[in-house]
């Protein structure tokens, strides 16, 4: 991220690493479960 790049993280299926991957500031993340990434992000 600090040399302007995207970073993703895919296939994140479980609510504590979804929290953990967001607190490192990822810029987006992809799960099979989009409701349970709301719910746990509080995110649309």
């Amino acid at each position: 991220q600090q040399q302007g790049l995207h970073v993703s993280v895919w296939t994140v299926n479980e609510p504590a690493l979804m929290r953990r991957l967001a607190d490192f500031g990822v810029d987006s993340l992809i799960t099979d479960f989009p409701g349970l990434a709301t719910a746990t992000l509080g995110k649309s």
